[in-house]
């Protein structure tokens, strides 16, 4: 992850410095300086010269608006290439040296006589990952009827559409909770279809499959359910799927929101 930021933030200053170089080729000869006088201040052009020339400079009025943003910006270009030269090559020896995986080498390379007896103190976050899948969670309470779909993780889904659902996180490798418990703001708890742990940020995510809208019934309480994620602030984090009789639900849609949202 910090790689990934590292190399943007790489690429960010390469472009700003190819843009500020384009900037700074385009200015006015020479360099401005400012004199202050009692309660103001005047711009000085002070021009190129050979070394057998005394410094000249011209005081420049207010009316030559274009000569002094000129100079004044071949003054701050002539300050940002060094610094951005600076940072490159910085953020170079960086990613030349970081290995993000030598601190956890620091135990996965212990004999095995020596691990069975270490708890790590960092963990990849597979690791983590791995440990929050088979942790125990408080799980939906509500009976499943004998209508139930088993799927590849071997745990039961009250309908087909959460079947689908469970079988493309596994095949995904995606880590998910099917029907853990989520505890609100307000001090009441729902139970989210899938409660999703992002393997690359280890943030949570929730997905909910509303899978009859076309009933009047169901479709306010999923409205209903929808208000209470925007009120607990966490409805960004809420991939929501919908299938109605009119326009039903396309397994091609959620396929492509796991793999936007978690593996890209």
């Amino acid at each position: 992850m910090i790689t990934e930021q590292i190399e943007k933030l790489l690429r960010d200053d390469e472009h700003a410095l190819a843009a500020a170089k384009k900037r700074l080729a385009r200015c006015a000869e020479g360099s401005i300086h400012m004199k202050h006088g009692k309660g103001s201040y005047g711009f000085y052009h002070e021009l190129p010269r050979s070394p057998k020339e005394p410094r000249r400079e011209v005081f420049i009025t207010r009316k030559k608006k274009r000569l002094i943003t000129s100079l004044c910006t071949k003054k701050y270009c002539e300050r940002l290439i060094p610094a951005l030269q600076k940072e490159i090559v910085t953020l170079k020896t960086f990613l030349r040296k970081y290995d993000p995986q030598e601190k956890y080498n620091a135990f996965q390379n212990l004999p095995e006589e020596f691990s069975g007896y270490v708890t790590p103190i960092i963990q990849t976050n597979e690791q983590i990952a791995e440990d929050w899948v088979t942790e125990s969670f408080d799980k939906n309470p509500f009976p499943l009827s004998n209508n139930t779909y088993l799927t590849k993780n071997g745990e039961y889904t009250r309908s087909r559409l959460e079947h689908i659902s469970a079988n493309m996180l596994y095949d995904r490798g995606i880590p998910y909770r099917y029907e853990c418990a989520l505890y609100l703001d307000d001090g009441s708890v729902t139970y989210p279809d899938f409660t999703i742990l992002h393997p690359k940020t280890l943030e949570l995510y929730w997905l909910e499959l509303f899978g009859m809208m076309d009933d009047p019934d169901y479709a306010a309480a999923a409205f209903q359910k929808i208000n209470r994620y925007a009120q607990a602030g966490i409805l960004s984090k809420v991939i929501m799927i919908f299938d109605h009789r009119d326009a039903p639900f396309r397994v091609e849609t959620l396929d492509a929101i796991l793999k936007a949202t978690f593996l890209e």
